[in-house]
């Protein structure tokens, strides 16, 4: 019997709706044993708004839901959000736009640690 294998870009590519709604729709499960992860997005919330008006890099975006509202609840001016799904890159951009936050943030496919590999100091390879 043969075993399917998938890569890890495959399992989160189907995954995008449902990792957007442990933030969007969280249930009493997620509220009560995910907590760490909303923690997490208000620590990182508080810490963006000591910086004022800044630029957000988020590493590992997924679908976006706290890419917006980092943007909605900050000063922060632009948000580049990068992840290897391209699926969850698009459903951060949708989500984006119908928050009203498209034009200040940027989603792209790629691996952190060679997306800006050749890049001039600066500035962003373009994808």
């Amino acid at each position: 019997m043969s075993k399917t294998v998938h890569t890890a870009q495959q399992y989160w590519d189907v995954r995008s709706e449902l990792f957007a709604n442990y933030y969007k729709k969280p249930t009493l499960f997620d509220k009560l044993f995910r907590k760490a992860v909303y923690t997490r997005t208000a620590v990182t919330l508080n810490t963006i708004k000591d910086y004022g008006k800044c630029t957000i890099l988020d590493i590992g975006s997924g679908p976006g839901v706290n890419s917006v509202t980092w943007l909605k609840n900050s000063e922060a001016t632009f948000l580049l959000g990068i992840d290897f799904a391209e699926h969850m890159n698009e459903y951060a951009r949708k989500n984006a736009e119908a928050e009203g936050v498209g034009s200040r943030c940027r989603f792209v496919e790629g691996d952190f640690l060679t997306f800006f590999a050749g890049a001039p100091r600066g500035q962003v390879a373009a994808t």
